[in-house]
């Protein structure tokens, strides 16, 4: 599947992007169960989520792993480029969010994260999720920008010292 060796191993990826995106989402969770907290009296009505007073039940993050885990997987296919090795980033962006809307929601179907009657509940759950997933988007995008800038500059120091030594770099040929 992969013939570069210096690459990171699949598994690798797939952990590493669960690690990050399992606690964006308890971290989001967790605020804004604690911003609920402070207009609704009674957070568990609004929400299975928080089954316990003040916290996120077991089965509560562990439907929230399942959820990490689907959105990791659809992520390292769209971003690894093992699977699709040209697109556009901003197309990428596009499909994650809409497949990440799609799965969350029925998420909250199933799970009965908040009653699927209410309009008010889905118009906030739809304004929560568009702004945990342009902060995230963002993060992500400015990470990539100074690791290209990072990068792009070893480079540049790496050419102006293959160019100095004549292409001989610490006595070994390239």
């Amino acid at each position: 599947m992969d013939d570069d060796k210096n690459s990171t191993p699949l598994v690798f990826d797939i952990v590493k992007n669960f690690t990050l995106a399992f606690t964006a989402a308890l971290l989001a969770m967790t605020i804004t169960g604690m911003i609920l907290g402070i207009f609704v009296s009674d957070i568990n009505s609004l929400s299975t989520l928080f089954g316990l007073k003040g916290g996120l039940s077991y089965s509560s993050i562990l439907q929230i792993a399942g959820f990490s885990l689907i959105i990791t997987l659809i992520a390292v296919f769209l971003f690894s480029g093992r699977f699709i090795t040209k697109m556009k980033y901003s197309h990428g962006l596009l499909i994650l969010f809409l497949a990440s809307l799609i799965t969350v929601s029925v998420f909250s179907m199933i799970f009965k994260w908040f009653p699927s009657g209410n309009i008010y509940a889905w118009i906030g759950f739809i304004i929560c999720f568009i702004i945990c997933y342009v902060i995230c988007a963002v993060l992500t995008t400015l990470k990539i920008k100074l690791e290209r800038k990072k990068f792009g500059k070893l480079l540049e120091n790496y050419r102006e010292r293959q160019g100095k030594n004549g292409g001989v770099s610490g006595g070994q040929q390239c």
